[in-house]
């Protein structure tokens, strides 16, 4: 080899591996594009139609909305369907979040910013559990809406998790589309675009004039009664019960005080989903259509809804509501650890 055509190959091998650092589809692992999906939403112009799908063993539901993105973190949502939630508008500056529903009473809400620091901070908490939780691994790429995407695959480290699938916007890390699985592997939830259209601006003053006459507010948002699990200990005006079980991967994430304390409400997080728990002095809950159950004298009623099961019973003068996505038997070795 001469020495001229020796430095054209070194010249091209130099640029090759500059390429392959610099390259996001080849030096990203599935952790990075992960990271970088979760606020990839409050850097872009965006406007799309999304549908999201949750599956239930008799029922699909469905719900359809316009959403759009102006960077930096404004959001607008605006529900087409179904009926009852059609008209349902949410508007988040980055500042505060308006949510407007419709129908007689045509209420507004005025709530904390998804991006203020609070709900932030549970977001990096919530990755970090995930990443700890999950093996993330890229799949055979695809195309979405004519789009070149990141394909991830999520698979727990124990058989108790869900199985996630997410196609990630190659240029602006925006999931697309989202499945996933229960550890059956039964399709429980999906969410996808069917209409995009990336770097579109729009007039907020437009988006803002759909809403009716938005009361004066103060800039100030209080925070809510979030606790850590002392405090929330300390707080409750009554004797808490704790699960002496969780499913694996399973760890405490907040406590909440509501109604005038009355309410306690544990919060239970894998990282990707949440196990709710509520409990107050003995009391009648309303439940639409239900199922009873008995396990060791424990009687139960029980339902499946379009955002995971539901279990309600009474013990020791305590009335106690069990929320979660996970097998029902997991739900019901919970509530059967609570003493």
């Amino acid at each position: 080899m001469n020495l001229n055509k020796f430095w054209k190959v070194f010249l091209f091998l130099i640029i090759l591996s500059l390429i392959l650092v610099s390259s996001p589809s080849l030096a990203q692992n599935g952790k990075d594009i992960l990271r970088l999906s979760f606020d990839a939403q409050s850097q872009i112009d965006f406007e799309g139609i999304r549908k999201i799908q949750t599956y239930t063993s008799d029922k699909i539901h469905s719900f359809v909305a316009k959403v759009i993105y102006q960077k930096p973190n404004f959001i607008y949502v605006e529900y087409l369907d179904p009926p009852y939630l059609k008209g349902r508008i949410i508007i988040d500056n980055g500042e505060k979040r308006i949510e407007y529903l419709p129908g007689i009473d045509k209420k507004i809400k005025i709530l904390p910013s998804f991006n203020c620091s609070w709900i932030k901070e549970k977001r990096k908490k919530a990755l970090k559990i995930t990443l700890a939780n999950f093996n993330i691994s890229k799949i055979p790429e695809e195309k979405i809406l004519g789009r070149e995407v990141y394909t991830l695959s999520l698979s727990p480290k124990n058989s108790i998790g869900p199985f996630l699938k997410l196609w990630i916007d190659k240029k602006t890390y925006l999931i697309l589309r989202k499945e996933k699985y229960n550890s059956e592997r039964e399709l429980i939830l999906s969410l996808y675009y069917t209409k995009v259209n990336f770097n579109k601006h729009f007039s907020k003053k437009e988006l803002y004039n759909k809403l009716p006459r938005i009361p004066s507010i103060s800039k100030k948002f209080p925070l809510p009664s979030s606790y850590t699990l002392q405090e929330i200990k300390a707080r409750a005006n009554f004797f808490l019960s704790f699960p002496g079980y969780l499913p694996p991967g399973y760890t405490f994430q907040e406590g909440e005080i509501m109604a005038k304390r009355k309410i306690v409400k544990l919060v239970y997080t894998n990282g990707l989903e949440v196990i709710v728990l509520f409990q107050r002095p003995s009391a009648k809950i309303a439940m639409g259509p239900h199922k009873w159950m008995n396990f060791d004298n424990l009687g139960i009623r029980f339902r499946e809804g379009p955002y995971g099961k539901t279990l309600v019973w009474n013990r020791k003068k305590k009335t106690f509501v069990l929320m979660g996505e996970v097998p029902l038997e997991e739900l019901v070795k919970i509530a059967q650890s609570i003493k």
